[in-house]
């Protein structure tokens, strides 16, 4: 078997891994979905349920606004110390 062949079997493999992750993924997030929740709860989207590779940087990319919120209360805090500092 040549190193081609390998890389490509190693691919091929990791992919059909990827395929079971995935069919997993959708059947537990559809048994989550249909559980009760409390008054007020939601369901967490499915890619942040169970974060797979597949889904690339969008799972773990923050909002715009939520960076924007994020970098306010920073700033925030960052002048409350250096009040308390001078």
């Amino acid at each position: 078997m040549s190193y081609k062949e390998i890389v490509l079997a190693i691919r091929g493999y990791e992919k059909r891994e990827l395929s079971e992750w995935e069919r997993t993924r959708l059947i537990a997030y559809q048994v989550y979905a249909g559980t009760p929740k409390k008054k007020g709860e939601s369901n967490k989207p499915i890619y942040s349920y169970l974060p797979l590779p597949s889904d690339g940087e969008k799972a773990n990319r923050m909002t715009k606004e939520s960076y924007e919120e994020t970098r306010q209360i920073f700033l925030n805090k960052l002048k409350e110390k250096s009040k308390q500092n001078n």
